[in-house]
C-alpha cells in the first residue's frame, strides 16, 4: 500500500485521532493491521498507534511492542468500535 493510501484510511477510519504524522487509536475502537500478501498477511492487532514516516510506518501494538515495516507490506486494516463485554467468560456451562 502506498503511503498516501493509508493516510487517507487512517483519516477516513473514526476511531483514529490525528497528531502530525501519529495516528492514535480512540479508547473505544480496536485496529489491526494486516501485513503481508492477501490470503497469507500477518494480524497486528491491538494497535495503539501508527507513525507515519517517510520511509516506513510504526506500529505500536498493546503487550507486543513496536513494529516497523515498510508501506509495501501493508496488505489491509480493520478499524471497530470496541464491543462491551457483559456477563461472565467462559464456556457456557
Amino acid at each position: 500500500m502506498e503511503r498516501a493510501t493509508l493516510l487517507a484510511i487512517l483519516r477516513r477510519a473514526p476511531g483514529m485521532q490525528e497528531d502530525g504524522d501519529r495516528f492514535r487509536v480512540a479508547d473505544d475502537h480496536e485496529v489491526t493491521f494486516y501485513l503481508g500478501q492477501p490470503g497469507r498477511a500477518v494480524p497486528i492487532d491491538h494497535v495503539l498507534s501508527v507513525m507515519l514516516a517517510d520511509t516506513h510506518l510504526e506500529i505500536e501494538a498493546r503487550d507486543r511492542g513496536m513494529f516497523y515495516a515498510a508501506y509495501e507490506v501493508v496488505h489491509a486494516l480493520l478499524e471497530h468500535r470496541r464491543k462491551d463485554r457483559k456477563g461472565a467468560a467462559g464456556v457456557g456451562f
